[in-house]
């Protein structure tokens, strides 16, 4: 059973993050016995009926609402994330993954540029309206991971520390000027779930983080157009 996250584009494409390890079992997210890799499908949604263009082999996981893909407003790369894998001494259980994976969009066929490690635990992603920076809430490890993007070239620029390593930050989302980024995080006492801090960040510059006052157990952040991205 697949279980998938689609990332519309405008140009009526559709990326979809195909997770093969688990399924749900009475409630429980539960592996697979040899299970197929994991997959991110890109579709045709101009078409009628829609209509896969390719199939890529790429890591990546649904744990909960949180995004696993983001793609660039210019529409040439989709990012995928992979919060877990399955554990190579004990099939029956799964480990915290890092993986994010680059997909040229702009190839025909799609492919995979490349796969680069966040934290433990990558889950939600999100890019910013320039294009410019990615953030990736890594839910193992209480950070969330900044990538710098150029065009196609995508590289790690640095992490930053939330400070509580058992939050769960789970969906990291922008603001519309980019300077801010919002992170939910499920498991946080006191009732504080959400972060942000400057986008501008570098490796040389720590950004700064704030807690916001928020519910329990947030898992996932939702911003209106035009106002947040």
């Amino acid at each position: 059973m697949n279980i998938f996250l689609i990332a519309f584009l405008a140009a009526q494409l559709a990326v979809s993050a195909n997770d093969n390890k688990v399924m749900l079992v009475d409630g429980v997210n539960t592996p697979v016995p040899n299970p197929l890799p994991d997959t991110v499908t890109i579709l045709d949604i101009g078409a009628s009926p829609p209509k896969v263009v390719t199939e890529l082999r790429a890591p990546t996981s649904i744990v909960e609402p949180p995004h696993s893909v983001a793609v660039t407003p210019d529409q040439s790369i989709a990012l995928v994330t992979a919060s877990t894998k399955i554990d190579p001494s004990n099939p029956k259980s799964t480990l915290p993954d890092d993986k994010v994976t680059v997909i040229d969009l702009k190839a025909s066929p799609p492919v995979v540029l490349t796969t680069l490690q966040a934290g433990a635990g990558a889950a939600g992603v999100s890019i910013n309206r320039a294009g410019t920076l990615a953030l990736v809430a890594n839910r193992s490890e209480g950070t969330v991971s900044i990538f710098r993007i150029a065009g196609k070239n995508v590289t790690v620029a640095g992490k930053v520390d939330l400070g509580a390593p058992g939050s769960l930050p789970s969906q990291v989302m922008f603001t519309a000027d980019g300077r801010t980024a919002l992170v939910s995080r499920n498991a946080v006492t006191p009732i504080t779930g959400v972060h942000c801090w400057p986008s501008t960040a570098s490796t040389s510059s720590t950004p700064s983080v704030t807690s916001l006052p928020a519910f329990n157990r947030m898992e996932w952040i939702s911003l209106p157009p035009g106002i947040w991205r």
